[in-house]
């Protein structure tokens, strides 16, 4: 394996350069990015002969020939897999999941839709899944994109953003896995910490504080914060999240709905201390056993505090009358 040192050493001394004809020396290449800049130079160096007679230079080999894996094309950029090659064209990926290719120019005017859409998904695959996985998609568009190459020289001139389909469908599916594992991930942490901070405080306190409103309230929310976690377990994948949002907005949205969970079991315990339901506050079972659904359910305290509302309201307009109906 060759050091960066000596990936430099190969590239600045042009050790692909191949001895022409005329006697003069053929230094080629114009491998790109998908970012279309070139990633080697060209230079050719001629000996004074006609014009004519130089036109009948060809080279029989292209340059990525004896292009493989773990070839230095240039300082730090390394070849990790080739996804294509033959004479017309190359793909290949190098040690970073980046897609590189080169095409020899006769057909670079029926390749631009298939580089261009290429590029595209590539961009998409940089905004959209994480880095750890890019080498999981990366080889599929690169031998998607070898194929049209291939189908550009072969007189075919027409381009279906269809033929990339597959590809897309690839993007699509880890795009979605990595938000809701981030989604899942961030709800089951700020749970487990709750849940541990609980337990640190029942072992830690006295049967006093245990029977009191506040260990009570913060049993509920526990267990409010729980029932979250269930509603984002069941509604794993069918959970919408943006497809270009970032992962610190995917977790925010998952920590919102695990502390929405939590507020929702305290405020009924509140009401169950309170007497607006109908349930024993010693029995921290039953308590327990409603907050869980209270943080699962998007609905119940939601309508609970809008029957509470109704009911505050109806005291107040009576309270105003005096009882008296005019």
């Amino acid at each position: 394996m060759k050091s960066t040192s000596q990936c430099e050493a190969t590239t600045k001394k042009g050790a692909r350069c191949r001895n022409r004809a005329d006697g003069g020396k053929y230094c080629a290449g114009h491998a790109r990015r998908l970012d279309g800049s070139s990633i080697l130079s060209e230079k050719k160096e001629t000996s004074q002969k006609p014009v004519s007679e130089q036109s009948l230079v060809k080279v029989d080999q292209p340059k990525w020939e004896n292009y493989k894996a773990g070839t230095c094309i240039e300082e730090g950029h390394k070849i990790s897999s080739i996804l294509g090659k033959d004479e017309i064209s190359c793909v290949w990926m190098d040690e970073k999941s980046g897609l590189w290719w080169d095409y020899n120019k006769t057909v670079a005017l029926n390749a631009r839709p298939y580089i261009a859409y290429a590029v595209r998904l590539h961009m998409q695959v940089k905004a959209t899944i994480p880095e750890k996985r890019w080498a999981q998609v990366i080889p599929y568009l690169g031998s998607r994109l070898f194929s049209g190459l291939l189908k550009s020289t072969q007189g075919d001139d027409t381009f279906d953003p269809a033929y990339f389909s597959n590809v897309e469908e690839l993007i699509e599916t880890k795009s979605r896995e990595a938000s809701h594992s981030v989604y899942l991930f961030s709800g089951s942490v700020l749970v487990l910490v709750l849940g541990l901070l609980w337990i640190a405080v029942y072992f830690s306190s006295s049967v006093e504080f245990r029977t009191s409103g506040i260990f009570k309230i913060f049993f509920g929310s526990t267990a409010g914060s729980v029932g979250a976690l269930l509603s984002i377990v069941s509604r794993f994948r069918s959970i919408e999240i943006q497809r270009y949002a970032s992962s610190a907005s995917i977790g925010t949205q998952s920590i919102t709905k695990v502390l929405l969970g939590f507020l929702s079991g305290g405020f009924l315990v509140l009401a169950i201390q309170a007497g607006f339901i109908s349930v024993s506050a010693d029995n921290l079972y039953a308590i327990g056993v409603f907050c869980v659904v209270a943080g699962f359910s998007e609905r119940l305290v939601p309508e609970l505090m809008g029957k509470l509302e109704n009911r505050v309201v109806e005291k107040n307009r009576d309270s105003e009358t005096g009882g008296n109906p005019d």
